[in-house]
């Protein structure tokens, strides 16, 4: 009785936890205080553990972010595409008063580019100044 109770109650705070979780998560059209100013990281300077986290996961669509306590590096990734010539465009960067928003875009190759048919898997990452405020992808 006690060990089915103590289930129940488990139960009953995962499930909380999850709605006032995704209450939270409904704060994607927070105001806009400002745009955030960002660095485009090149491959090579890009952290060695982030880079192990973005191998690991670049065959699917992925969002990473990563902190080095000085810098905060946020990463989208579009999983695999079947040739070259992929960018990828920041389309909006903002800071919220609780949150920072992110929307990047998918491009493909211009009609006038030449492609290679192999696969590729395009990724961003991005250098702002470490801050509390969690990162919001749209």
């Amino acid at each position: 009785m006690i060990r089915r109770r103590k289930i129940w109650i488990a139960l009953v705070v995962c499930i909380s936890t999850l709605i006032i979780a995704g209450c939270e998560g409904n704060s994607s059209e927070e105001e806009k205080i400002r745009d955030v100013e960002f660095t485009v990281v090149s491959s090579v300077d890009i952290p060695e553990q982030l880079v192990e986290l973005i191998e690991q996961r670049q065959e699917e669509p992925f969002k990473i972010t990563y902190s080095d306590k000085k810098n905060l590096y946020i990463v989208v990734g579009y999983g695999a595409q079947p040739t070259s010539g992929y960018s990828i465009a920041v389309k909006e960067f903002y800071e919220g008063a609780n949150s920072m928003h992110l929307q990047t875009l998918l491009k493909g190759p211009s009609k006038t580019e030449t492609i290679t048919e192999i696969i590729t898997f395009p990724y961003i990452v991005l250098m702002i100044e470490d801050t509390d405020k969690p990162v919001q992808f749209k």
